[in-house]
């Protein structure tokens, strides 16, 4: 029987003898494909196993195939160049972990040393060096989330961390600690949090919430007392509320005892004149608790307004620094959507306001092209992977065709004289609400042509969970619907 009829008296009638005389016919041509590709003889038995079962369970699909040896052979490469690949990954993971057993041990050590003085040295940093290496190392945030709340670019945010982690080494070695930046990244990353006790935070939680409740009074008067100079009349005022209506609320309890046990008291005949008195004094009295009462509902009133005055200037201020730390100061009148238009790509500035009016064409092919897409593709590229690629790249045109509905106008700050291949536009869009938002562009020159930049792919070639894309018009301006 030739290898048709063996394969469809496989198919047709489950012969298992049919079966076998095609692995023995084909065995030999299988194995010594496998072993010429995978060296290892172990390895190259893994292989022929796998295509024979390829063989039984794609039996129906080839049972017509013209040359059954070509398609046997062609699923001998495949499978050992998978096999290969997953073999070598086996191994650079198993050589990784040594590493990092070896880098553990090697970082406990450096680790000793740093720890006392860790706290001492991050205290002289400036602040936003202190807040950027806190978000990176404490609190395991990305670059983009960093720069979410610092009011930064992405790249700025990397240049920032990696501006901070030197300031800090320096800091270590002036103290007599030597290390290079690379170790301390490393320490901080490993050993900087540790775990608390798991009962500790239900025990601080419980405490925390009892202390308050006790001291509510006194923690509203250290907290408004604890405000900038602006605010402190705010919070003497406050304070003022408070104590009077603390008093007012004591009084009215004593006046409410005093009313309650007058009405109580039985009526007596005799004496009309005197009963008439103390009838008149209890409608006095409760008259008077009355306009108390209400003087105490508006005391409390404006306490609340003060509140909620505070919270909004506290809410204020990181939106205000964020604003001012992410751009230059701009110059210059804005510009209308209205009179958006292509003016060449000559300069970083024409060619950003050729950018905004190609957006209002709402073409995703023209708009693709006047984008410098800047990919960095990781290791071992997968087909999944690049249909990740593909997904964000189309993501970004869908959104960019959403742009011009939510902008209205923008203006540019100066560029610099001596800009090189790469430099950064900075700018200030305002929104269809009127609300002005500074942001950043990254530029790109091209065989003599200016582009914005839109960068997408993984940050760190081996890890698959650390691609990233740069944000459009800044984080504020909220592009995604």
């Amino acid at each position: 029987m030739n290898d048709h009829e063996l394969l469809r008296d496989y198919v047709q009638n489950g012969s298992e003898a049919a079966f076998a005389a095609l692995v023995r016919r084909h065995i030999d041509l299988v194995y010594s494909a496998a072993l010429r590709m995978v060296v290892d003889p172990h390895l190259a038995e893994d292989v022929t196993q796998a295509v024979f079962l390829a063989v039984a369970k794609a039996a129906p699909k080839i049972e017509h195939c013209l040359v059954l040896s070509g398609w046997l052979h062609r699923t001998t490469r495949n499978l050992a160049a998978m096999t290969v690949r997953s073999e070598v990954r086996r191994r650079a993971r198993e050589n990784e972990a040594a590493i990092m057993n070896e880098d553990s041990c090697e970082t406990k050590a450096i680790w000793e040393h740093l720890a006392p003085q860790l706290d001492d040295a991050l205290a002289q940093l400036p602040a936003m060096d202190r807040d950027a290496l806190l978000l990176r190392y404490f609190e395991r945030k990305t670059a983009r989330e960093i720069g979410q709340r610092l009011g930064l670019s992405e790249d700025a945010t990397q240049k920032r961390l990696v501006r901070a982690l030197d300031q800090l080494r320096r800091t270590f070695l002036r103290r007599g600690v030597t290390v290079t930046a690379a170790a301390l990244a490393g320490a901080l990353s490993l050993e900087a949090v540790q775990s608390a006790p798991a009962a500790l935070a239900a025990s601080v939680t419980a405490t925390s919430l009892a202390t308050l409740t006790s001291t509510s009074t006194s923690g509203i008067l250290t907290l408004m007392a604890s405000t900038k100079l602006q605010f402190a009349l705010a919070a003497l005022v406050t304070a003022g509320l408070t104590t009077v209506v603390t008093i007012q609320h004591q009084s009215n309890g004593r006046l409410r005892a005093e009313l309650a046990a007058r009405i109580a008291q039985p009526v007596q005949p005799q004496g009309g004149g005197r009963q008439l008195s103390s009838s008149t004094a209890d409608v006095d009295e409760l008259a008077a608790l009355r306009k108390e009462h209400t003087e105490l509902l508006r005391l409390r009133g404006e306490i609340g307004v003060l509140r909620q005055q505070e919270r909004q200037r506290l809410a204020a201020e990181p939106q205000k620094q964020s604003a001012k730390n992410a751009a230059p100061k701009m110059s210059g009148d804005f510009v209308p959507s209205d009179n958006w238009k292509v003016v060449g790509t000559d300069t970083p500035q024409n060619a950003f306001q050729s950018f905004l009016a190609v957006l209002k064409t709402g073409d995703p092919t023209r708009i693709e092209s006047a984008v410098h897409w800047d990919l960095a593709w990781k290791e071992d590229i997968t087909d999944e992977d690049r249909r990740l690629v593909e997904k964000s790249k189309q993501d970004y045109l869908e959104m960019l065709q959403r742009a011009p509905n939510k902008l209205s106008a923008f203006t540019l700050a100066p560029i610099a004289q001596n800009a090189t291949e790469r430099t950064r536009v900075f700018f200030h869009m305002l929104t269809t609400d009127g609300t002005e938002i500074p942001s950043s562009f990254e530029m790109i020159q091209l065989e003599g042509q200016w582009k914005p930049v839109l960068s997408m792919g993984w940050r760190f070639p081996k890890e698959s969970s650390s691609f990233f894309t740069s944000p459009v018009f800044g984080p504020a301006i909220d592009l995604e619907r």
